[in-house]
């Protein structure tokens, strides 16, 4: 009987040393596994990374062409010289600055398409005048007034901006083109080296094959990625592409690394094991039998020389003998245990009493202060009332307004069981509601559109972005629109990634063209401008079909340290003063 109790042991013992030997293979072959996938990872960033940077260049490459071609073709003067084409004046005026926009070639069309000017460089090779035809001119521009494309020549590949001609005063391309100008540039190898040096690749021009796909996904085998960059004709077609190839040495380094510390870790394992193997059978297996015989036959002198020992066995044996002992002080705790966990429930309902009379105590706060922002309302109200200046009276009213977008933070958190956010949605929809009943009669039809996804922020976004919508809103009332004729005022807020994108536009007249939110001197750009800051957002104007300001921030967003946070009070008062000013 002892002899199979010896033998199971014994069994078990090589059981478990080989699972442990199996498990730490799976571990390995794990670790080998993800070590190849973070590298597949890292070659597909880089190749990423690589074709950003490399269409980067490209178009930073092609803004001098295309300023040359905006900043020539709406001038009076190249008016002048589509209808008499003075060699002395294309000479001083273009021929001379081709060479500061990086221009090699330059064409010059009446407005019937007929060519009347070409001039190339001086270090370049001279190409076919005629290489853009009437064709092409009609089709780049029948739906826009830019064109910009690739052509293959016989001194090679040439990168062409052109536009239409227009006078000086017609900036924005309106009236019917007087000419038409083209700019362009050889890809030379000088060139293609620039773009090598500032990407750091090797860079060739390649015809398209469909067949070279799979080459552009990188190479894990000799750590080679691949990037290209097609160039379109006229057309809209592909032409030729400009293929990037570059070796990405640190993972070239660190995948060989991982190997040779993946080979150590192989030949350390399997020695640890058979290490493990042996001591586990003199350190666990013969102490725990005696321990076992000890026990059945309840004779603690199989164990004496375990009591000795300072390890876990003979940890064991003293415990056997000091069971009794144990227990009682087992016990004891116990009832300790018990008393204190009832102390602790005590607590617990001490504590969660407390914190909802702070709730309570805080929703008071912001009743407090909705409370007091309206009797400030109402005190100005009153004041509207006895004056006579219809200015001062709109300065006030406007007052009014931001006091307001701040009131109704505090009166939605007031009624909230989340006294830290607020419903957005619901906030916009009553706000700018009451702003239609004020403007009610000079809003001309004017329709307001809110389009906010389910968003809850914070009483530190949620005060400047509602004072900044008011700012927003009222500015279209008043000025987006000319007559009767009514519009649109549109209000979005959305969700993107980690970001909020808040979104005010109208289909108005639009800034005027020379607008600088630097420049202006209004109470409702300077408070745009400093609450944008406030909430650490990125602000766009953008004036095309009408006004749309975009912003963009984060709710983990810290706010910039210049200008200072503007509180209500604040507002309250620059207002006053800028409308005693006016």
């Amino acid at each position: 009987m002892k002899r199979n109790i010896f033998k199971s042991t014994q069994r078990r013992i090589i059981y478990l040393v080989a699972a442990l030997g199996l498990l730490m293979l799976c571990g390995l072959f794990y670790l080998k596994t993800t070590e190849d996938s973070r590298v597949t990872m890292l070659m597909k960033d880089e190749q990423s990374d690589n074709t950003i940077l490399l269409q980067k260049i490209i178009d930073f490459k092609s803004e001098g062409l295309k300023t040359f071609a905006n900043d020539y073709t709406y001038w009076d003067e190249m008016v002048q010289f589509v209808q008499n084409n003075d060699t002395a004046w294309s000479n001083a005026n273009i021929a001379v600055s081709m060479p500061s926009y990086g221009v090699d070639y330059v064409w010059v069309f009446d407005e019937e398409y007929k060519p009347g000017y070409h001039v190339s460089g001086a270090n370049v090779p001279p190409i076919d005048s005629e290489i853009i035809t009437k064709e092409m001119l009609l089709k780049m521009t029948s739906g826009s007034r830019f064109f910009h494309f690739f052509i293959r020549t016989n001194s090679g590949i040439v990168e062409i901006s052109g536009a239409t001609i227009h006078p000086t005063a017609d900036p924005e391309r309106l009236t019917k083109p007087r000419g038409y100008f083209a700019a362009g540039r050889l890809w030379s190898d000088k060139l293609i080296g620039e773009i090598s040096e500032l990407t750091g690749s090797d860079i060739v021009l390649k015809e398209v094959n469909r067949n070279d796909s799979l080459l552009l996904h990188g190479n894990d085998a000799n750590y080679v990625i691949y990037s290209a960059y097609t160039l379109n004709t006229w057309e809209g077609k592909p032409l030729i592409q400009a293929l990037s190839s570059r070796e990405v040495t640190i993972v070239k380094s660190m995948h060989e690394q991982s190997h040779r510390q993946l080979t150590f870790i192989l030949v350390f394992v399997f020695g640890i094991l058979l290490l493990f193997s042996v001591s586990l059978y003199y350190m666990v297996n013969l102490p725990l039998s005696k321990t076992t015989r000890s026990l059945r036959e309840s004779d603690t002198k199989h164990i004496l020389k375990l009591v000795k020992k300072q390890d876990e066995f003979g940890e064991m044996a003293r415990l056997i003998n000091d069971f009794f002992d144990q227990k009682q002080k087992l016990v004891k705790e116990i009832e300790e245990r018990t008393e204190a966990e009832g102390k602790l429930r005590i607590s617990e309902e001490e504590l969660k009493h407390s914190l909802t009379e702070k709730e309570v105590l805080l929703k008071e706060v912001h009743h407090r202060v909705k409370n007091n922002l309206q009797i400030i309302i109402s005190l100005i109200r009153l004041q509207t009332g006895k004056l006579n200046d219809e200015n001062t009276i709109q300065h006030l009213n406007t007052t009014l307004n931001r006091i307001k977008s701040i009131a109704f933070v505090h009166e939605m958190l007031y009624r909230s069981d989340d006294l830290s956010r607020i419903d957005f949605n619901k906030y916009i929809t009553q706000f700018t509601g009451s702003l239609q009943d004020i403007y009610s009669g000079s809003s001309r039809g004017i329709k307001l559109e809110i389009s906010v996804s389910d968003i809850f922020l914070s009483v530190e976004k949620a005060v400047p972005c509602g004072v900044i919508i008011n700012e927003l809103v009222t500015n279209s009332i008043k000025h987006a629109f000319k007559g009767d004729t009514g519009g649109t005022i549109k209000i979005s807020m959305e969700i993107c990634g980690d970001l909020y994108i808040l979104k005010v536009s109208d289909n108005g007249i639009g800034l005027s063209k020379n607008f600088d939110i630097d420049e202006s001197g209004s109470l409702g750009m300077f408070l745009l401008k400093s609450l944008s800051r406030q909430i650490d957002a990125e602000l766009e104007i953008e004036s095309k079909n009408g006004t749309t300001v975009s912003l963009r921030f984060s709710e983990e967003g810290r706010p910039l340290p210049e200008p200072k946070k503007i509180t209500a009070q604040q507002i309250i008062q620059f207002s006053s003063v800028a409308a005693c000013l006016n």
